[in-house]
């Protein structure tokens, strides 16, 4: 959620660190202050994006592509949550890859009740399905 809010934050103009750091959910461990502030800023996004990478985040889209990455991001996030189906049957791994799983679902089906509601075309609606 860090880094695409950061991300987003690159077409909110001129803002100083301080209002920038104001959009940062705290305790995060992948994305912190200096990656965040290096990937809202459009003059560092290159050296964040590669940050993200090292970090293991499977992003391979270019920073300027704001849809094709945040698609990336999610799908990155969501076979993360889905490994943890592999982890200890008795561990609470197990109820966070279900419902996880349940939010992914939600989320699409929600997407295609809106566009039957407005009309969209099956092939536009399957794009921006997560995780099919």
């Amino acid at each position: 959620t860090n880094a695409k809010t950061a991300l987003k934050l690159q077409q909110a103009g001129q803002l100083s660190d301080d209002e920038r750091l104001r959009f940062l959910i705290p305790g995060g461990r992948l994305v912190d202050d200096g990656l965040f502030l290096a990937l809202s800023d459009p003059a560092t996004v290159e050296a964040g994006m590669h940050i993200l990478r090292m970090r293991g985040f499977p992003v391979k889209a270019a920073a300027d592509d704001l849809a094709v990455l945040e698609r990336e991001l999610d799908l990155g996030m969501l076979r993360a949550q889905s490994a943890l189906y592999r982890g200890d049957p008795l561990a609470l791994d197990i109820v966070i890859a279900y419902l996880a799983q349940k939010h992914n679902e939600v989320a699409n089906l929600r997407l295609i009740a809106r566009s039957k509601a407005l009309g969209l075309p099956r092939d536009r609606v399957r794009k921006e399905m997560v995780g099919v």
